[in-house]
């Protein structure tokens, strides 16, 4: 993350979506997508590309989660249902997200740590019963939400990025946004270029 701070700079129009894994079945315990919800939480993704403008689809390109034999298909199934989209692919995407005009997540992975230390315009959608929170993450999420960053639902998500579109920059750096930006990576993606620093200080306080 110190690598990446505040490193955004946007040079194309590209939109990323950027999805998680949708497991069928899990083989451990793990805070993730509970395989209930796997249809829904996938047609949804699918349903709010449909409810972009053309125009935006056009700059939308497609980051599927890596298939394995226990998750549902993406790649085959976003094409079947929207035969035009764009497929993401590498290992290493992140200098395309450092480009980038908008960042899209649908789930409340690494990747949004990585999108607030750098700075990157991001828009994060799902249903809050797919995502399940502690009290006190609510309270975050609430003050993401009020800025226009959370989004709890694909219509809702849609209807701000087709009206947000063309002044993504105007929004995404306004002081509203960026407090909470900022509040958000001191608790959850602390980073600094002079980390190193920080941590021996901070090991130099063990046991006094």
């Amino acid at each position: 993350l110190s690598k990446m701070k505040d490193s955004h700079q946007e040079k194309n129009a590209t939109v990323i979506l950027m999805t998680t894994v949708s497991l069928f079945y899990n083989h451990r315990y793990n805070s993730g997508l509970s395989p209930h919800y796997m249809f829904n939480y996938r047609s949804d993704r699918a349903d709010f590309v449909k409810q972009l403008k053309e125009e935006i689809r056009s700059e939308l390109l497609y980051r599927p989660f890596p298939e394995n034999n226990r998750s549902l298909s993406d790649s085959s199934y976003m094409l079947d249902k929207i035969p035009n989209l764009k497929i993401l692919k590498g290992r290493n995407i992140h200098n395309q997200l450092l480009e980038c005009r908008l960042l899209i997540m649908d789930n409340p992975s690494t990747t949004v740590a990585i999108a607030m230390a750098a700075n990157i315009p991001l828009i994060i959608v799902f249903d809050p019963i797919y995502f399940p929170f502690t009290e006190d993450m609510k309270k975050e999420i609430a003050k993401l939400q009020k800025v226009g960053i959370y989004h709890p639902s694909i219509s809702s998500a849609s209807s701000f990025v087709n009206a947000n579109y063309e002044n993504i920059q105007g929004w995404w750096k306004s002081e509203a946004v960026q407090t909470v930006r900022k509040e958000f990576s001191r608790r959850y993606a602390w980073a600094e270029k002079n980390w190193r620093s920080h941590w021996r200080k901070k090991l130099k306080t063990i046991g006094e």
